[in-house]
């Protein structure tokens, strides 16, 4: 519970010391709020610098940890530089293409690769029992799913609170996981990260004065696919296949929203556009959103 309560209090001492240099910034990190953002929806200029608060919170957390989860939260760092540097790029106001942020996503997965020496273990299941079983095409496998997962959390970040609900409730998932089959070293690790979380959604939603941002979504992404990865290698007994049920909803609104707009001739990593029905209701994508 410390643990939560820390790295909670740093992340929103970290949203609170953005937010209150708003006027140093805002000009870098508020891209697009006058409306020309595709999926602007606000009229008041809102810093794009989530993904620094959740670097902030994590960092001084993972040195509280003992040896073991203290490695493998400072792998996860380490690892999530690539991906987080392409983010913030575009959170500033860099224009950094989805391609480049995608093959920043497989920079970091590869990198997660040397750190831990782990990919997607030996999968016992018709069509996946014999290239599972091929270490440089599971290698390979892995870096492919660990970013495109990244990108996937990023699309769903289009309403505020939207993509940090999914990651607390996932990273909830996967602690009791973890917790389950004794794994108290990735258990306290979820446990930081759900913290940091949870810190930033109090100044994201509904208060709307902090957006998550590219680096944000990525970052997150990125730990969450590889805490996956982590508990699917120390625990055989743990199905691959369940560990990926829970990145269910973001792969599976990501492939038909690309397919969508390479139909309609758009480019397959813009985000879908924030509409409002005349009663309140956002739409995205053609999802309705219920208003509060």
């Amino acid at each position: 519970m410390s643990l939560f309560i820390f790295a909670s209090a740093i992340s929103m001492l970290s949203c609170f010391a953005i937010y209150a240099t708003k006027p140093l910034h805002i000009r870098y990190t508020a891209k697009g709020h006058s409306g020309s953002a595709v999926q602007s929806s606000h009229h008041i200029p809102t810093p794009r610098l989530g993904g620094l608060a959740i670097l902030v919170g994590l960092l001084p957390g993972v040195f509280l940890l003992n040896d073991q989860p203290r490695q493998m939260g400072l792998w996860m760092l380490i690892s999530s530089i690539p991906v987080f540097l392409g983010g913030l790029g575009e959170d500033i106001g860099l224009d950094i293409k989805p391609l480049q942020r995608f093959l920043a996503s497989l920079v970091s997965a590869a990198l997660a690769v040397v750190l831990f020496g782990y990919w997607v273990p030996y999968v016992d299941f018709p069509g996946l029992r014999l290239i599972t079983s091929m270490g440089l095409i599971s290698i390979t496998i892995t870096i492919i799913v660990s970013g495109g997962i990244c990108h996937a959390v990023n699309l769903i970040d289009g309403l505020n609170g939207l993509s940090i609900c999914w990651a607390i409730c996932a990273a909830i998932t996967m602690a009791m996981i973890a917790l389950n089959v004794n794994d108290i070293a990735v258990f306290r690790l979820l446990i930081l990260l759900i913290g940091t979380l949870v810190g930033i959604l109090c100044w994201n939603f509904p208060l709307g004065k902090l957006f998550l941002g590219d680096a944000g979504a990525y970052t997150f992404g990125h730990a969450l696919a590889w805490i996956a990865l982590l508990l699917m290698n120390r625990h055989p007994e743990i199905s691959p296949l369940a560990l990926l049920l829970i990145f269910l909803w973001p792969i599976t609104d990501m492939l038909p929203s690309m397919m969508r707009r390479k139909r309609s001739g758009k480019p397959i990593g813009q985000p879908d556009p924030i509409t409002f029905s005349p009663d309140g209701y956002a739409i995205v994508g053609g999802s309705v959103f219920h208003p509060l």
